[in-house]
C-alpha cells in the first residue's frame, strides 16, 4: 500500500513527469537486483539498455523502490526479477508495472529451508543458465528481429556458466572439509550442486537473528569438523560471525552473495569472477 500511494500522490502532485527529465525508458529493460541484472546484460548485449534499480551496497532483502522508479519502470519495456518472495514490493506495486514484470527463475526446483522457500537459486550455476535461457526466451519474445542474436547471447554466456562450474568442482574435488560457517543461509543452491553443507548463521532473511541455542550448536560444529573460517558478507552485520570467530579462535572472511555489489566493484566484478573468488577462498581454508 505504501508503494501504491507514494505512486499515486507523485502523479497528483506532479512531482515526477512519468521518468527521469528528458530519458527515454521505451528501450529499457529494469532488473530488480544484480544476479538478475548481470544474467540480462549478458544476453540483451547492445539491443537494450539494462538496468538494475537497486542502488550499489544496498541488501535487497531490504529494498524498496522510490515513486520515481516504478514510473520509469511504467514507461520501461519491462522488470525482470527474481521472485520466489525476494521482491515482496512487486506486491504493493501499481496495476501498470506490475504488468512489465517477468520473473526469470521458471523451471527452477525450489528448495526449502525450514518449510520457506529459498530465494538464492542464482548460487547454483545450473540456475543462473535456466534464468539466462528464460531471460533469452523473453527478449526473443519482445524483439523477434533480434533472436538470432539473443540466441548466439545465451550460448556463448551457457558456455562460460558451464567452464565456471568445471573450475568449482576441480576446487570442490580436493576439499577434506566440506562444511562452510556462513552468515545466513544464502548458500544451499550452491552447496547442494557441489556436495557441501552450509552451517549458517542468521536464516534466509539476512536479519534472522540466531538463537543463543543455535550460536552454541554452530560453535560446536566448528570445532568438530576442524572448519577454520566464519564467512560473512558485505551488505550484512558482522556482528555475531565475528563473535563465534573469536569464540573459536578462527579467522573471518567475506564469501559473496552476490546480491549486490559494492561502489568499488561495479566495473570490475561480475557474477563468474565473484563466484571464483568463493571457491579460491573455500579452497584455501582446507589448506
Amino acid at each position: 500500500m505504501k508503494l501504491r500511494f507514494l505512486f499515486l500522490l507523485s502523479i497528483l502532485t506532479g512531482s515526477i513527469s512519468g521518468c527521469d527529465l528528458g530519458k527515454d525508458y521505451s528501450k529499457t529493460i529494469f532488473t530488480s537486483f544484480y544476479p538478475v541484472y548481470d544474467f540480462a546484460k549478458r544476453i540483451a548485449g547492445d539491443k537494450f539498455d539494462i538496468v538494475n534499480i537497486t542502488p550499489a551496497g544496498i541488501e535487497p532483502h531490504d529494498y524498496e523502490p522510490s515513486a520515481r522508479t516504478i514510473t520509469n519502470i511504467c514507461d520501461s519495456d519491462g522488470l525482470l526479477i527474481n521472485g520466489i518472495g525476494m521482491e515482496a514490493w512487486t506486491d504493493s506495486l501499481p496495476k501498470e508495472a506490475k504488468n512489465k514484470i517477468q520473473v526469470v527463475t521458471k523451471d527452477i526446483v525450489i528448495r526449502k529451508i525450514n518449510e520457506i522457500d529459498d530465494q538464492h537459486v542464482w548460487l547454483n550455476p545450473d540456475n543462473a543458465i535456466i534464468e539466462m535461457k528464460n531471460i533469452k526466451d523473453y527478449f526473443c519474445d519482445i524483439d523477434v528481429n533480434n533472436s538470432d542474436y539473443y540466441e548466439q547471447n545465451y550460448l556463448k554466456a551457457k558456455s562460460d556458466f558451464e567452464a565456471l562450474t568445471e573450475e568449482i568442482e576441480d576446487v570442490v574435488s580436493s576439499l577434506t572439509i566440506r562444511q562452510i560457517v556462513v552468515s545466513h543461509a544464502a548458500f544451499g543452491y550452491m552447496c547442494d550442486r557441489f556436495n557441501l553443507e552450509q552451517i549458517y548463521i542468521n536464516g534466509l532473511e539476512p536479519e534472522e537473528e540466531p538463537s543463543a541455542k543455535t550460536i552454541e550448536e554452530i560453535i560446536d560444529k566448528v570445532q568438530k569438523y576442524n572448519i577454520n573460517t566464519v564467512y560473512t558478507e558485505e551488505l550484512v552485520s558482522k556482528d555475531i560471525a565475528n563473535k563465534i570467530a573469536e569464540e573459536t579462535h578462527v579467522k573471518t572472511d567475506i564469501l559473496y552473495t552476490l546480491e549486490g555489489l559494492t561502489e568499488d566493484q561495479i566495473g570490475k566484478e561480475d557474477y563468474i569472477s565473484l563466484m571464483k573468488k568463493n571457491f579460491e577462498k573455500i579452497g584455501r581454508s582446507n589448506k
